[in-house]
């Protein structure tokens, strides 16, 4: 076994970051205990589902920036694997294309275990295929969706609908809108990650021509524009707790609540070159903010 091999793998994945999305489908599956429908195989290979796609994305990402001259080694955050030589541009594009062998596997094995009905499947399928272009694109091709200001809008859908939402779905076979408002406070945390790391970048992003929401807008509206997405999510878990649960022990994760005005607090007193330490802060809250909220679905 080549240990060094795998190191630089490990860091040029990127593995870290996918939590979120396993938080993601791990909150759909809850959803679905939450029904008394919960299937273990299900639950296993959406999360292996969502983490392959994830490490896509993130060698996709990767490759499109440095390609572009649009992720520039300075002291606002690590250098990626290819800025330190780690890997080559050659090796990542083979890497990827390795990859959707296992993703593609795993994804048909999901669908598979679901037994959902034929129509249903070929919607799936269909929607598995567009998960895997989007990873791809974000900042791959002639037009990257993610350099014209689109990432806020795919984050929220794959990971707010799409991973909460398809995940239920393919657990209960049920056309039900319990899921929606769960879905929309994980996806609004999602972008709120995205924005965090786009203020920070968004001096180097407007260089070249990566025309993120800040950017756009500027850093004072993406400041605003991030309480929006912070009080959003947690307005969304406020109200479904209301209309749906009856249990005290299932507002637990209304503690977090306070950690992430505290954070959004901080983003607005950071200068954008030190927002590292506050984005991955936000992840470990979100990640706290989405594990309560799993675990009381499952346990109250």
């Amino acid at each position: 076994m080549n240990f060094p091999r795998i190191s630089k793998w490990a860091i040029a994945t990127r593995v870290e970051t996918t939590s979120l999305a396993v938080a993601s489908v791990g909150l759909g599956s809850a959803l679905a205990a939450w029904h008394g429908l919960f299937h273990s195989r299900i639950g296993f290979l959406s999360v292996l589902t969502a983490v392959f796609l994830q490490i896509i994305c993130n060698l996709a990402n990767d490759y499109g920036d440095f390609v572009r001259g649009a992720d520039p080694i300075n002291k606002a955050k690590p250098p990626s694997a290819l800025q330190t030589n780690l890997v080559t541009l050659k090796e990542v594009k083979r890497a990827i294309q390795w990859l959707l062998i296992p993703t593609i596997g795993v994804g048909g094995a999901l669908l598979y275990c679901s037994g959902i009905a034929s129509v249903t499947l070929l919607f799936f399928i269909l929607l598995g295929g567009l998960c895997v272009v989007a990873a791809i694109t974000y900042t791959l091709g002639d037009q990257p969706y993610g350099y014209q200001g689109w990432g806020d809008v795919a984050v929220f859908t794959f990971f707010g609908l799409v991973g909460v939402g398809g995940t239920f779905y393919l657990h209960t076979q049920q056309l039900s809108t319990v899921w929606l408002l769960p879905a929309t406070s994980c996806g609004l945390l999602a972008v709120a990650v995205l924005n965090v790391n786009n203020i920070r970048d968004i001096v180097a992003d407007a260089k070249v021509g990566k025309k993120t929401i800040p950017v756009r807008i500027g850093k004072n509206a993406a400041l605003g524009y991030h309480w929006c997405l912070l009080v959003g999510s947690l307005v969304a878990v406020v109200v479904f707790l209301a209309l749906y649960t009856h249990t005290p022990c299932s507002y637990g994760c209304i503690c977090m609540a306070p950690l992430l005005l505290r954070h959004g607090i901080a983003v607005g007193r950071t200068e954008a070159t030190q927002l590292s330490a506050q984005l991955q802060q936000l992840v470990f809250i979100i990640i706290g903010f989405i594990g309560l909220l799993s675990a009381s679905l499952v346990l109250c």
